[in-house]
Order: structure tokens, then C-alpha cells, then sequence
């Protein structure tokens, strides 16, 4: 019976990794109780020592977690494999401690599998407290913190696993077995093949992860420049609704001029109107695309009033919103930044969009 419930305690602790690592609680109990029954009955019925009859403790729980949680077979998969290994760390650890200061003490199998549980368990439930207790800004720290560090531990991890791999090949060169020597021979060259996988893989993490951080920032930059083009269109359509609000006051002093024949003055008021006409339409700039719309009406309201703004064609351009972002971005703040630094009298911006069967400029 000890060992049904050693089963039942390692399916809780998996269940709690399942939440620290995704956040996921099971939705289906009878699988639980179903595969405790068979493995009591395994238990019960088989001759094997107490050790052997535990190896299939990890088996029965990673089966229970796999069928107890929703989602694709891939999904599951997947988490099971990343709870497993978290679980295996942990229970080596956990071992190691025991082995280390208790182990001399506390001979009995049962005790020690108990007490390496309750350490996992401990460890385990004060991450689920922090992941459930702590604030959206004190994660966000931590996972900067891991985020920034993480490449370093990496390393670290790495070491520590080519030590321990030499240490063991120099090791099995003093066994006395031939078999033996060849077993640490084959396995610490397989052990260096899979360190040089892992190696492959912490690149590609890091790679992915300055990929989406990149990404992150361009999609800040971007709703903040979206966010004053908005405001620049509200500008527009307010200055807009109050110019038609004030064509019926202009009306009545072109009326006046008309009934004098004072030519002279309605071409100079329509000149005026004229002028705040096209102010207000030159407020926001339209390209034919949202990205370069953006980012043009985002710049160009920076430059000084000294500088004259002229922008040609249509960018009727299909192309990944990022990759624009960044490519008209860099162009047009260089631009920008130049003319803003310069005193000439004469200074321009002049934007061209050009558009081919294959190109666009």
C-alpha cells in the first residue's frame, strides 16, 4: 500500500508542475483512480523487490497526466515530456540531499522516497504560490531577469555536463571489465554528441529569443506611432468639421464683395480659403498603406515648419508589416533627423512611391 500511495503523491506532484509550468489544472479525475487500481493490483500480485516495483511509479504517473488534460495529443506530449523532466530534476536533487546528509541515518527505502517527494512537493507548491500570488510587474521582472541571464546558465549547464562527462571517461579507463570500459566509452561519446545537440539548441533559443524581442519593440513602436496618427486624423476631422461650420460665414462675406464687384478682394478671400483647405488635408499624409501612413504622419509632424513636405504616389504594397516598419523607418527617421539638424533655408522632404509588376521603391 505504500507504494500506491508513493503513486498517488508522484501523480500530485505532476499535477502541480502542470500548473507551475502552464498554468493548466486537470479536468478528468477517473483516470486517477483507475490507474492507481491497476498498478495496486501490479503491486499486489507481483514478486519483485519493493525498488523494482517503484520504477513504474514515473510510467503510471506521466500516463495519468497525459489523459487527465485537455488538448491536442501533440500538446499533451509535449507537456508531458517538459513535467517529466522538471520532475526528474527535481527528484534528483532531492536525492542528492539525502544521499548527502541523511542517507547514513535513514536506511529504509520507503522513508527516503517519502522524504525526496516532500522536498519536491515543498519546492513545487512555493512556485505555484508565486505564480499565483505574485503581480504582472513582478513576473514581468523575473522573466526579464531569466530572460537576460539565461544564456549564462546555459553556459554554466553546459560545463558542468562536459566535466562530468570527462570525469566518467577517465574513470572507466580504470575499470577492470572490458565490457564496462567499453559501456562508459560508447555512452560518454553518445553524452558528447547529445552536449554539442544542446549546444545547437541554445543558440537557436537565443537567436528566437532576440527574434521576438525585436519583435516586441517593433510592435511597441508601432502602436505608439498608430496611436499619434489617430490623433492626428482627429485632428483633421475636427479642424474639417469646423471649416464647413464656417463655409456659411464665408459665403456671406464673398456674397458682400460680389454685390460690390470688388473683384480683387473674392479672389484674395478665395485664395485664403483655399490655403486652409489644403493646411488641413496636408495635416495627414495618405500613402495607401496603414504602416507607411503611420510612420510618415508620425515623422514628419516633428520636422520644422521651414521645411517643405511633398509626397508622390501610391504604396498599394502587400509585404510583412514588421519588415516595412523597420525598412521605411530607419529611411525616414534618418530624414528626418538630418533635416532637423540643419539651419538651410531650402530644406526639403520629398517622398516617392514608386511601384512596378515586380518592385517597389
Amino acid at each position: 500500500m505504500l507504494l500506491v500511495l508513493l503513486c498517488i503523491i508522484a501523480i500530485l506532484l505532476y499535477c502541480i508542475a502542470e500548473y507551475v509550468c502552464f498554468g493548466k489544472k486537470p479536468k478528468y479525475k477517473f483516470p486517477i483512480v483507475v490507474g492507481n487500481i491497476i498498478y495496486g493490483i501490479y503491486v499486489f500480485w507481483s514478486k519483485s523487490a519493493p525498488e523494482e516495483k517503484h520504477l513504474l511509479v514515473p510510467i503510471v504517473a506521466v500516463l495519468i497526466i497525459f489523459v487527465i488534460y485537455e488538448g491536442s495529443i501533440r500538446t499533451r506530449f509535449e507537456n508531458v515530456v517538459v513535467i517529466f523532466f522538471v520532475i526528474t530534476s527535481l527528484y534528483g536533487c532531492a536525492q542528492f540531499l539525502i544521499n548527502f546528509f541523511v542517507d547514513a541515518y535513514i536506511e529504509s527505502f520507503y522513508v527516503q522516497c517519502f522524504m525526496r517527494d516532500a522536498l519536491c512537493g515543498v519546492v513545487l507548491v512555493i512556485l505555484a504560490v508565486l505564480k499565483n500570488k505574485l503581480d504582472k510587474t513582478i513576473k514581468k521582472k523575473i522573466y526579464n531577469f531569466f530572460n537576460k541571464y539565461m544564456i549564462y546558465a546555459i553556459v554554466f549547464v553546459a560545463i558542468v555536463i562536459a566535466t562530468t562527462i570527462s570525469m566518467m571517461s577517465n574513470l572507466g579507463k580504470y575499470a577492470d571489465d572490458e565490457i564496462l570500459r567499453l559501456t562508459v566509452l560508447i555512452i560518454s561519446g553518445v553524452a558528447y554528441i547529445c552536449l554539442g545537440v544542446f549546444g545547437v539548441l541554445a543558440i537557436y533559443i537565443k537567436y528566437n529569443n532576440d527574434h521576438v524581442n525585436e519583435m516586441i519593440q517593433n510592435e511597441i513602436f508601432l502602436n505608439d506611432m498608430q496611436k499619434k496618427y489617430y490623433e492626428a486624423l482627429l485632428d483633421r476631422e475636427q479642424e474639417t468639421r469646423a471649416y464647413r461650420h464656417d463655409i456659411a460665414n464665408h459665403l456671406l462675406c464673398l456674397n458682400a464683395f460680389a454685390q460690390k464687384s470688388d473683384v480683387e478682394a473674392i479672389k484674395s478671400y478665395l485664395l485664403q480659403m483655399t490655403g486652409e483647405l489644403e493646411y488641413i488635408q496636408d495635416k495627414c499624409c495618405k500613402t495607401g498603406n496603414r504602416i507607411l501612413d503611420i510612420m510618415t504622419n508620425f515623422y514628419v509632424p516633428q520636422l520644422p515648419p521651414t521645411v517643405n513636405v511633398e509626397v508622390y504616389g501610391v504604396a498599394n504594397i502587400q509585404m510583412d508589416e514588421m519588415k516595412l516598419c523597420t525598412i521605411y523607418a530607419n529611411l525616414l527617421q534618418n530624414a528626418v533627423e538630418e533635416l532637423c539638424s540643419g539651419e538651410s533655408k531650402d530644406a526639403f522632404l520629398r517622398i516617392i512611391f514608386e511601384q512596378g509588376d515586380s518592385f517597389f521603391r
